[in-house]
């Protein structure tokens, strides 16, 4: 995958963005690999990072009232997370748990 393209072409935050930009940017960046059912955020952790799901989907829940889990949605490649709070410095809102083989 060449991740500038993908970025550019598929995350829209990114789509004016020059090419070299994107470049350095991902040159600045890393990507983490995810299995199924594994937690890629935590609601409440601080946010440290603005996430792009490259490959793979990630579920979007909350614990609800007597520890029920929420289904807020799902990420799929070029969807992001964790920007607002990473603007305004509260913490995640929501867990963030692989659904399957993902890159974030």
């Amino acid at each position: 995958m060449n991740t500038p393209d993908f970025l550019k072409q598929q995350v829209g935050v990114f789509m004016d963005f020059s090419i070299e930009c994107l470049q350095q940017l991902v040159s600045g960046s890393r990507v983490a690999s995810f299995e199924a059912n594994e937690a890629v955020a935590h609601c409440g952790a601080e946010a440290t990072h603005f996430g792009v799901v490259l490959k793979g989907t990630v579920a979007a829940s909350v614990t609800g009232e007597g520890g029920t889990r929420q289904h807020l949605g799902q990420l799929k490649a070029g969807d992001t997370f964790g920007e607002a709070a990473l603007m305004t410095g509260n913490p995640l809102l929501a867990d963030f748990i692989a659904e399957s083989h993902c890159e974030v």
